[in-house]
C-alpha cells in the first residue's frame, strides 16, 4: 500500500493518495507476530488435527505451564480481531 501511495502522489492524483493513506493509517492497528507464534487453526492444520482437537490439546498444554498464549490483532476479511497465537515456552533460547 505505501507503494501505491507514493505512486498516486507522483500522479498528482490526490483523491486515490487519500484512499491510499486512509488504507495505512487503518493497517497501522495491526500486530507483528512474532516469530514462533501460531494460531490454533494453523497448528490444527499442519499436525491434521481438526480445530476442536488442536484447542484441546492446547489447552492441556497450557494447563501444564508449557505454551504461552497471547493476544494478536490481525485483519479477517474487512474486520480486525483480536486472535489468540501460542508459542512453546522456552522456544526462544
Amino acid at each position: 500500500m505505501g507503494d501505491a501511495l507514493e505512486n498516486f502522489e507522483r500522479l498528482n492524483d490526490k483523491a486515490m493518495a487519500r484512499w491510499a493513506r486512509t488504507f495505512l493509517e487503518a493497517q497501522s492497528g495491526i500486530d507483528r507476530i512474532p516469530k514462533g507464534f501460531y494460531t490454533e487453526g494453523q497448528l490444527a492444520e499442519k499436525f491434521d488435527y481438526s480445530a476442536s482437537g488442536m484447542r484441546a490439546h492446547l489447552n492441556q498444554l497450557k494447563e501444564n505451564g508449557l505454551v504461552t498464549e497471547k493476544r494478536f490483532k490481525v485483519w479477517c476479511g474487512t474486520r480486525r480481531y483480536s486472535v489468540s497465537h501460542y508459542k512453546l515456552k522456552g522456544q526462544d533460547k
